[in-house]
């Protein structure tokens, strides 16, 4: 009926009793008022009530108690959920150990496909011609020289080493294309290693199973556990004859070339 008080009557004189503005109130007509407040913004100077109360801020999600006294003051936070945090459309809230904050790089968009622009990832190849490297059973560490992307600055061109950011899984995957080779390079090896120890060996005869130009490309592939500042780093040896082996560059594709990314 219109006009009619609607309260929930509780044993001990308590009751629930909604404001004209639709706040519920828990009243001990005894003692004093516990208000469940909405509000918007801060409550300090604006929301005036009793200890124990709470007030939820419709603008930020925020949470406050009255912790003391009967006027404005007295409100602690009880938490801080980042409404007005939030960034770009796609951020995702993660915790920093205090409260809730938005991811900058690691977004998911309307379709649920994931895009992370700080986990570490490099593609890296081989375009300056690599000659006499090996052959003679000199283990060579081969030199990716050149960089189309990285996420990160965590591999050098210049000696072709990766250094491990952070602590976890790695897949490491490439290809590597030897030139110059003949029936007396009978034994080859093919290492992923890093300053941790060998992680992988692919041992194969070039000279049995090369092309009719003296080429042979050999694929490599692993996923490893590494601790922060651990390298990362392929090599090959040749045994068999003189250090006239060499690598091949890319040309119109890439014949050598090396994939490292992070994936947990």
């Amino acid at each position: 009926m219109a006009g009619v008080e609607k309260n929930i009557i509780f044993g001990n004189g308590f009751k629930l009793q909604p404001s004209a503005a639709g706040d519920i109130a828990l009243t001990n007509h005894l003692a004093t008022d516990i208000s469940f407040l909405n509000i918007t913004g801060s409550p300090a100077g604006v929301v005036s009530a009793n200890p124990s109360s709470l007030t939820f801020d419709l603008s930020t999600g925020n949470i406050y108690r009255k912790a003391s006294a009967t006027d404005t003051t007295g409100w602690v936070l009880l938490n801080s959920t980042p409404v007005a945090a939030v960034g770009a459309a796609g951020t995702i809230l993660h915790s920093n150990g205090t409260s809730w904050v938005a991811t900058s790089n690691f977004l998911v968009d309307s379709n649920d496909i994931m895009t992370n622009t700080s986990q570490p990832a490099v593609l890296a190849y081989v375009h300056t011609p690599i000659s006499n490297v090996t052959g003679d059973g000199t283990a060579y560490q081969v030199i990716f020289d050149s960089v189309p992307y990285q996420q990160g600055t965590n591999y050098n061109s210049g000696t072709g080493t990766f250094t491990v950011p952070v602590a976890g899984l790695y897949q490491v995957t490439g290809m590597i294309t030897l030139t110059g080779l003949s029936a007396s390079f009978t034994s080859a090896e093919l290492n992923i290693l890093s300053n941790a120890g060998t992680f992988s060996r692919q041992l194969f005869n070039p000279g049995l199973i090369r092309d009719s130009g003296n080429n042979l490309s050999i694929v490599f592939s692993g996923i490893d556990q590494y601790a922060v500042g651990n390298t990362i780093y392929i090599q090959i040896t040749v045994n068999g004859g003189t250090k006239s082996v060499g690598l091949k560059p890319d040309s119109f594709g890439q014949y050598c070339y090396l994939n490292i990314l992070k994936v947990a």
